[in-house]
């Protein structure tokens, strides 16, 4: 029947509403530190998509507020997708480093790489809507987002952030002006 096909869609999508909810904020940032949850996250990436993901971390990343643990992780997680989706690598490297007051996470791959200054032009380019979003959010905390390719090389990403901001962030801010920026 009808509504027996529509029961079954809504609890498909209900599961799989669950399974990205976990995906993007798995219970284990929050109980272990950004640094185990990268380590989960490469495992994931190895066995779903076959890509080799090391980590290489030290506890800079546990000292940071949830907000940022948060941006931080899905912000890994989106440049191992790109790297599953266009890079043509075997291999990424994670790195998590206290740097400069603050936290630095590198991601390495060893795939085509690409010329960013092409890529960066084309409408559909690799650069693409994800990782302009993820500049701006870094940005807007006092973070950087750098990228260096060379084609047949591979493609390093480092992303750098302020530690101390996750009051910065947004989202569960009460008493900030409405009217501000970002709402």
């Amino acid at each position: 029947s009808d509504f027996a096909d529509a029961m079954f869609l809504l609890e498909q999508t209900l599961d799989d509403t669950r399974t990205l909810t976990f995906e993007l904020s798995p219970p284990i940032l929050y109980e272990l530190g950004l640094v185990a949850a990268l380590q989960w996250l490469a495992e994931q990436m190895t066995s779903q998509y076959g890509l080799k993901v090391a980590v290489d971390g030290d506890q800079a990343g546990d000292q940071i507020g949830e907000d940022l643990r948060s941006l931080l992780f899905r912000s890994t997680r989106e440049l191992l997708i790109n790297v599953v989706k266009h890079a043509n690598a075997t291999a990424a490297r994670i790195s998590v480093r206290k740097a400069d007051g603050g936290v630095r996470i590198t991601v390495a791959d060893d795939g085509d790489g690409f010329d960013i200054a092409r890529e960066a032009a084309a409408p559909d380019g690799k650069a693409g809507f994800g990782l302009f979003s993820m500049r701006t959010r870094l940005e807007q905390i006092g973070g950087k987002f750098e990228i260096s390719s060379v084609p047949d090389t591979g493609t390093r990403v480092t992303l750098s952030a302020p530690l101390g901001t996750s009051s910065s962030l947004g989202g569960g801010n009460t008493d900030g002006d409405e009217n501000s920026p970002g709402r």
